[in-house]
């Protein structure tokens, strides 16, 4: 018997500043049952909705982020429950590191296929319940 998406209704807010990735990760997140409430090109704008809206789950692109110099601010405050995803064109076992660091539960390396977007914030999701259900507000993957 099929599992249903732990991605089915839940919130998602998206910082990414280039205009074709937004484009198919809007596609990606609607098809699979999810509400794209707001694409961000800006981190501290994206950190100012997140705190207003309150999503399920948050992407991140880290390079715009850190580029801006204001990668920390673009995270989910500490208070927040979302569940954190970056997005990065810097592939490797250091970007990932570094993901981590943040309290990233997934990671989305450019370019990436439409079809591993979904397999990639379940993931996410399901690393962000149980780390809830052990009672900590964030594990990082």
């Amino acid at each position: 018997m099929a599992t249903a998406s732990p991605l089915i209704g839940k919130k998602i807010v998206v910082q990414e500043p280039n205009c074709i990735t937004a484009i198919l990760l809007d596609r990606a997140i609607t098809k699979a049952g999810c509400m794209l409430l707001y694409v961000s090109k800006d981190s501290l704008e994206t950190a100012e909705i997140v705190r207003h809206v309150r999503p399920d789950l948050v992407l991140v692109d880290l390079d715009q982020s850190e580029a801006e110099g204001n990668c920390s601010s673009a995270l989910p405050a500490a208070e927040s429950p979302a569940c954190l995803v970056v997005i990065t064109a810097e592939p490797g076992d250091c970007a990932q590191e570094r993901a981590r660091s943040l309290g990233a539960s997934g990671y989305l390396c450019k370019p990436f296929s439409v079809e591993s977007v979904v397999p990639t914030l379940e993931r996410a999701m399901l690393v962000c319940r149980n780390s809830a259900l052990r009672g900590h507000r964030r594990y990082n993957a």
